[in-house]
């Protein structure tokens, strides 16, 4: 075989590798996209909405300060290993109710978390060092009443999976937004879907 053959051959090689990944992020993320009806049935389970809004009475007139040292504080407790911040996260109805999802998803979910109205973290999963959520653009669009926010797919640090967040708005009684929940997906165990071949020309 000539070097120019060995060459274009290589060429198609990358590039079916390129396309097949390609192909494989979007059926991840149509995947993804699917679970938010499920997802916005968990957030509107009554207990995570009442942390939330408990939550939001608590923090509603905190300044800046208040909330800076409430950061500090989070991170000193969180390297630790042991707080009252940490214990009230933990120990709630809300991440309770996050937990028996998680546990009963087969390995669907890596973590559920929950954010009050100024994105502090109010039930988790998995307790980070992370006491606010740093995601704008997240925010943004799942913060509104018929927000949804679908992410791309990136690999956990601590387990080294692949995983795709999405997040939507956790409603009151009058479907108002007051919080927000974030649903990370293990990718490998998501619903395999197949996006739709464009039709032939006649």
């Amino acid at each position: 075989m000539s070097m120019r053959s060995l060459k274009s051959l290589r060429w198609i090689l990358v590039g079916g590798a390129v396309l097949l990944s390609a192909a494989a992020f979007g059926s991840v993320k149509m995947s993804a996209q699917q679970q938010l009806s499920n997802v916005q049935a968990v957030a509107a389970q009554p207990a995570i909405v009442q942390v939330v809004l408990n939550s939001n009475i608590t923090q509603a007139n905190w300044t800046k300060t208040q909330i800076t040292q409430y950061g500090r504080d989070w991170r000193k407790q969180f390297a630790a290993n042991q707080g009252a911040l940490l214990d009230a996260v933990k120990n709630n109805p809300a991440t309770q109710v996050l937990a028996q999802t998680a546990q009963g998803s087969s390995g669907l979910y890596n973590e559920l978390e929950v954010l009050n109205n100024q994105g502090v973290v109010v039930a988790d999963t998995i307790i980070g060092k992370d006491y606010r959520t740093n995601s704008k653009a997240m925010w943004a669009k799942a913060f509104a009443v018929n927000g949804n926010y679908v992410g791309t797919e990136k690999t956990d640090p601590q387990s080294h999976q692949k995983t795709i967040s999405v997040a939507v708005p956790v409603l009151n009684a009058s479907q108002q937004p007051v919080g927000v929940l974030v649903a990370t997906f293990n990718s490998a165990q998501l619903p395999k879907v197949e996006k739709p071949k464009k039709a032939k020309a006649a």
